[in-house]
Order: C-alpha cells, then structure tokens, then sequence
C-alpha cells in the first residue's frame, strides 16, 4: 500500500496517544492537589498552652525522688510522649534576667531587667520587649497570667476581668497545718522558719485556687503560672541562715518536692487535659552547672542549669535529653499557637521539640 506523502506510521501512532498522555497529566495534577490537602490548614489558634514556671526545681533533685518512687505525679508525666532537658543560661547575671528572657524571647542586654523589680516594665506599652502572654493577647489570643512577679490578670477575654489579688493566707487552720507538719515531720524548727514555710506553701496553693478560676472563667485561654513557694523555700535552706544540719536540710527540700508533687496532680486533675503542657523552672541547680557537665565548653560561663519539660499535640518524643536557651522557649511557644512570631526576638524556633510534620503542616511566618 502507498504512503501518502508527509505522512508515517510512527506519526499515526503519536498521534493516537497523545490522549493517553494528557488524561494521565490532568490525573496526575488532580492527585497531587488531593495529597497536599490532606494536612489541614491550622486555625489561629492551632493549640492552647499551659505553661508552668517552678522556680528551683531541679533535676538534681528530681531524679532520686523519681527513683525512689516518691514523685507519682513527675512519674505520670515521663509515662507520656515527652521532650525534656534542660534550660542553659550562660552568661546572665540573675534570676530575673533568666525569667524575662524565658517570658520575651530577648536577651538581657535588650530587655534591661536583671531584678525582679525591673519585671513590672513588661507592659503592652513597650512592643519592643512584650512577655509573650501580651503578644498573643495582641493578635486575638486569651490569655491567663498567675504568679509572675507582676500583675495577674485575664488578656483577651470578653469578660475583661482581672484575676483577684494574691492572698498568701487562704490556705488556713487544719488544711495548712497538715502541709506544714508533713514538710517539717512534726520537727521543732525555729519559729521565723516555720513561718517562713507557711507562706511558702500558701503563695503556691494560691496561685494554683487562681489559675483553675481563671481558666474556668476564660476556658480558651493559654495558661502561664510561676510558682516561687519551692524556690524560696529551697534558697532559705541552702543559704542556711537558720543554722540546720545537712542532712535536716536536705529532708526538709525534698519533703516540700514531694507535696509539691502532690499539688501539681490535683492541679492537673482540676485543669483537665492541656493540649501542650510545659513545665519549666529559670534556675535548678543552686551550684552551678550539674556535675555530668565536667567536659562542657560553656561551664565556667554558666551560673545554673534550668528544668525543662513538655508533652501535647505536635511535642515530639524525646530520645535524648534537649539543651534549650531560655531565648528560644517563646518563639517556639508562639509558632506552635499558630501565631506570627516576632522578628524582634534574639531567640529562634527550637524545632527539635516540635514533631517533624508539625513544620510542613504550619508555615513558620514572622511579623
């Protein structure tokens, strides 16, 4: 049979799969926009945080209590999907200069607080170093603040309503007595001491009869509490102005991690679940840097390691203990809110808490 001139087999047959080729490119197109939609867009408000500031708890003495079995709450905790570690501040010069820099995301030479005094400057006025409770409070957030060495209050509500005052007596009669024998073993401490510990458990009950009202209040709020009980109490004994014996002193700090322990199970009991939960403490090990560090670069630089746990939607599961900068919590806290993070912050998003789809699922963006 005769080709027509300009015309070939193989043409004819190009010719009649070029259908083919375009209904497998439109297929293909179709299924590459179905798989990207499977992860779905975050709301503004992705994940509600709790965050827990205890000042002095440490690790160190944390871990033998936890062996001992005497810590069931810390124990319920490492029984979840969990990151942990610990909270590096090298070169500051306080506690407060820590305690801001945890709550703003700025280092000390930017937010100019190194006492606590100096924390009442964190104010919704001063955008340059906003704690993080008034940047989320900005851009539409609830937000419950109890305990830091300034004004509680409720930001973002409708209600408006500020939390009551702190009142370190509430805890009264039978109720405070039983606390205050347990911790002390029904010893005869020095009276200026056995006071000294009644305030001590007072503020931290306080804050936690504060914190469940609050959040009952404003039930989509994030929640931030410092709680100080521990750490003054811890502080007083380790200075020992009281004249105690070693082995008394070091009872008496464990006994008040103990009912601490207790008290933070039925704050979490009352709280209910919390979709991320931090707990955090500026300043744990009172000697300095823990002994396991003898070979690290930074330890002549570092006045004290902090305590650093976290657990809820999108927090990976830890291998290995985290190394985190203080100046890295409040980006990685915003970010994960699902909100801007502020590009005036000296600390960064610290994605090795954070599960690994997490990323892709919530784009990172600045403001």
């Amino acid at each position: 049979m005769d080709i027509p001139s300009g015309r070939t087999d193989n043409s004819q047959k190009t010719s009649s799969y070029f259908p083919l080729v375009l209904a497998g490119a439109v297929l293909m197109i179709a299924l590459g926009f179905f798989i990207q939609q499977r992860w779905p867009v975050p709301s503004p408000q992705d994940v509600r945080l709790t965050m827990l500031c205890v000042s002095g708890f440490s690790w160190e003495r944390v871990m033998p209590l936890h062996q001992q079995g005497r810590l069931p709450y810390l124990a319920s905790l490492f029984n979840r999907s969990c990151s942990y570690g610990d909270i590096i501040s090298t070169n500051f010069t306080s506690d407060a200069a820590i305690t801001a820099t945890m709550v703003t995301g700025l280092l000390p030479h930017n937010h100019k607080i190194y006492e606590a005094k100096d924390l009442f400057d964190l104010t919704p006025e001063n955008w340059q170093r906003l704690p993080i409770w008034h940047d989320l409070a900005g851009q539409g957030e609830h937000c419950v603040v109890i305990g830091f060495p300034l004004v509680s209050s409720v930001y973002g509500c409708e209600s408006g309503q500020g939390v009551q005052p702190e009142n370190r007596q509430f805890v009264k009669g039978a109720v405070l007595e039983e606390h205050v024998q347990y911790i002390a073993s029904r010893r005869a401490l020095p009276p200026g001491l056995m006071q000294f510990l009644r305030e001590c458990i007072s503020s931290d009950t306080e804050r936690i009869k504060s914190a469940v009202a609050a959040t009952a209040m404003c039930t989509t709020a994030h929640l931030f509490v410092y709680f100080e009980g521990l750490g003054r109490w811890q502080q007083r004994l380790t200075d020992n102005s009281d004249v105690l014996s070693e082995s008394l002193r070091s009872d008496l700090i464990d006994r008040y991690y103990i009912f601490f322990d207790t008290q933070l199970a039925a704050f979490q009991e009352r709280l209910g679940e919390q979709e991320a939960f931090f707990l955090l403490s500026e300043r744990g090990n009172l000697n300095g840097c823990p002994g396991y560090w003898k070979d690290f670069p930074l330890r002549n630089k570092c006045p004290a390691t902090g305590f650093f746990y976290a657990t809820g939607r999108h927090i990976r599961e830890g291998i290995e203990p985290l190394l985190v900068k203080p100046a890295d919590i409040v980006p990685t806290l915003v970010y994960l809110s699902g909100r801007p993070v502020l590009n005036t912050m000296n600390g960064i998003v610290d994605f090795d808490m954070l599960k690994e789809e997490f990323y892709f699922q919530h784009k990172l963006t600045y403001r």
